[in-house]
Formats: structure tokens, sequence, C-alpha cells
């Protein structure tokens, strides 16, 4: 009996004596571009999306593009359906079935804000004699006129992202305020 209480002791002041260790783990830092390091996003086309009623109209796509492909990437898909449906007159069943889906209440005013915000990034990419260029509409005015035409070439790789970044305004709602 002496010999199992000894050995108890014994091993319970081993787990006590080892569970007081620190143990430092090295983790690698990655210079990268957003808050996961290097990731990938992929959006679809306006045409191909069933909430493409909820994304606003642009104007001013150049006229000489061929091959044009319009995207909207939803920053805040929640607030782009509530805002939606305070705009419309009548809400149709696919907005209410979205409603529904994703749990917005219209008469939430704390957690979403009626007043349209910048809350999703259009994109347009086209063709022309020069070769593919795209548009982003960096300050959300839904007006590619004022925004800057770039080439797609050399910008598809991940290596030349930190170094052409695209800032974009963007909005949004906490604590009552935009």
């Amino acid at each position: 009996m002496k010999k199992i209480v000894l050995l108890i002791y014994t091993i319970f002041n081993l787990t006590l004596l080892f569970s007081q260790e620190k143990t430092i783990i090295e983790l690698q830092k990655i210079d990268g571009y957003g808050p996961h390091g290097i990731t990938s996003f992929g959006i679809s086309e306006k045409r191909d999306s069933e909430r493409r009623d909820l994304y606003p109209a642009v104007k001013n796509i150049p006229e000489n593009w061929n091959d044009v492909r319009e995207y909207y990437y939803e920053l805040n898909p929640k607030q782009l359906i509530y805002q939606s449906a305070h705009l419309l007159d009548t809400i149709s069943s696919s907005l209410a079935k979205l409603l529904e889906t994703e749990d917005i209440d219209l008469k939430d005013s704390v957690n979403y804000a009626e007043e349209p915000l910048a809350c999703g990034i259009n994109v347009v990419i086209g063709r022309d004699s020069l070769g593919m260029h795209y548009i982003i509409d960096r300050n959300q005015n839904n007006d590619f006129g004022d925004d800057v035409v770039r080439p797609v070439v050399g910008r598809n790789t991940s290596s030349s992202v930190p170094n052409n970044p695209d800032y974009v305004f963007y909005q949004y709602w906490y604590d009552g305020k935009v």
C-alpha cells in the first residue's frame, strides 16, 4: 500500500512540476496583405449573382472596351441587404428570403444604418486595343469616370500586390455612428 501511495505521490509531483514549465512556440511572421496573410477571395460577375438587384448601378465604363465584366465585392453583406430593403418601395420575394436567411430585422437600427453606406466594391474589367484593363471604384461614388484605369498585366501575381495596393473608401456602422 505504501508503494502505491508513494507512486501516486511521485506521479502527482512530476505532473505538477512539468505543468508549470513554460513552452514557447516560435511562429513565422508572414509579410503579406490582409489580416490572414496572403489570401485569395473569389467573386462572381454581377450578372451571375442572385443578389445582383442589391448592387448599385455604376456609370462611365469606357465605351471602347470589349468583353466587359462587372463585379461587386460585398464587404458587409448584411448591411447591404438591410439598406436595400429600406431603399425599395416593395420587397421582392428574393429579398424577403435573404432577410429571413440572414436573420435581419428591419426594425434594427442598432446594428444597421438605414442610410446607404459604402459597403462593397465595384470593379469592372474590359479589353481594348492595348489589352486588358480594370477599374476599381475606390471612392465608392458608383462612377468609374473619376477612377484610374490600370492594366491587368503584371498585377495578377501575389508578389506584385504589396507594391501596388488599391486603397478603397469603406464605411461601417458602429455604436450608432458611421
